[in-house]
């Protein structure tokens, strides 16, 4: 998932950094004059480019000034409008990358959401499931070589976790005979995982290196979820990266835990979790859907003094006019 994520960033960086022209084409002045008070005073009050403007002086001249600043002392007159272009398309990407990063996740999200409806309602329909188990989540971690790093030249490593305010415990290898596990709780909500190491060289005691807490829902979502109507559910493994943060710190590279998540469950209580974990996950939808219309709008604002540009929320920067020749055009090919 983070190789699509970085290729569909890769694409989109380069995609929008081709509509520098069509910016330029549509500002309506030589590139190469300052900005005047005609073109500013198209620039509504609250609009974001009083910030693009703002970044841009703070990048010329090492003071940030206020919207007030700008028109009073026409800074404005201080930055091309060449410049002033290239700002405007920074900052689109800026927003624009983001959209695109919320658009990924809200699949995930949306996803989620429709199959842990389907479990739901398959395990309420079908009253004889039951699933004779104990209500435990086991956490261990894995040996693979390629998770050493640095660090294990200078310390003797411990991985300790907690769930919420139950007893914090140890984590152990995977295929070991002593096990990690916990119950989960209605209170249940966050993982406090604790990394500690002991110096090789003469250590007399482990001491914590870091300390990372991570969302239970993240592990829950993680399982593969049509597994939740059946007896066994898949594992999960997680990665999780941690950096020495003592204050002797002998290697501040990353270094991997990778976590295996092991959950057993009786059929009513697997109802209650799922449908826990299907409201947050609908609250979570809804706060993606809140922050892609905000930057939206900040988009919104930029291109708004530029002739006939127009965003098309997660796609692109277009001609007004090309947009409608499109759907004229598709129009004409189903009619």
């Amino acid at each position: 998932m983070e190789e699509l994520r970085k290729s569909i960033i890769k694409q989109e960086e380069e995609k929008m950094n081709n509509k520098l022209t069509l910016l330029e084409q549509s500002v309506g002045y030589p590139l190469n004059e300052y900005m005047n008070q005609e073109f500013i005073n198209k620039i509504p009050e609250d609009s974001f480019l009083w910030q693009v403007l703002s970044n841009k002086y703070l990048v010329m001249k090492g003071e940030k000034p206020s919207k007030q600043d700008i028109r009073e002392h026409k800074l404005y007159e201080e930055i091309t409008f060449h410049d002033f272009v290239n700002e405007c398309l920074q900052a689109i990407m800026f927003f624009h990358l983001i959209i695109m990063d919320f658009k990924l996740n809200l699949r995930i999200i949306t996803d989620s959401i429709q199959t842990l409806q389907q479990q739901i309602q398959i395990l309420k329909e079908y009253q004889q499931i039951k699933f004779d188990q104990p209500n435990r989540l086991s956490i261990s971690y894995t040996r693979h070589k390629s998770l050493k790093t640095e660090i294990f030249r200078y310390y003797k490593i411990k991985y300790k976790v907690a769930m919420n305010q139950q007893e914090q415990k140890s984590i152990y290898s995977y295929g070991d005979d002593l096990t990690c596990s916990f119950p989960i709780l209605p209170e249940s909500n966050t993982l406090h995982f604790t990394i500690l190491g002991k110096r090789i060289d003469g250590g007399d005691k482990f001491e914590i290196l870091s300390k990372i807490d991570m969302g239970l829902d993240e592990v829950l979502v993680s399982f593969d979820l049509k597994t939740y109507s059946k007896e066994q559910i898949k594992p999960c493994i997680l990665t999780l990266d941690y950096r020495d943060e003592s204050q002797d710190a002998q290697y501040d590279g990353p270094n991997p835990i990778e976590l295996r998540f092991q959950l057993q469950m009786p059929c009513e209580q697997r109802i209650q979790l799922m449908e826990g974990l299907l409201e947050r996950q609908k609250k979570v939808e809804d706060q993606y859907r809140e922050q892609m219309q905000l930057k939206n709008n900040s988009i919104q604002q930029i291109i708004e003094p530029f002739d006939d540009i127009i965003y098309i929320q997660g796609e692109d920067l277009k001609h007004r006019n090309s947009t409608e020749d499109r759907e004229f055009c598709s129009a004409c090919i189903i009619f």
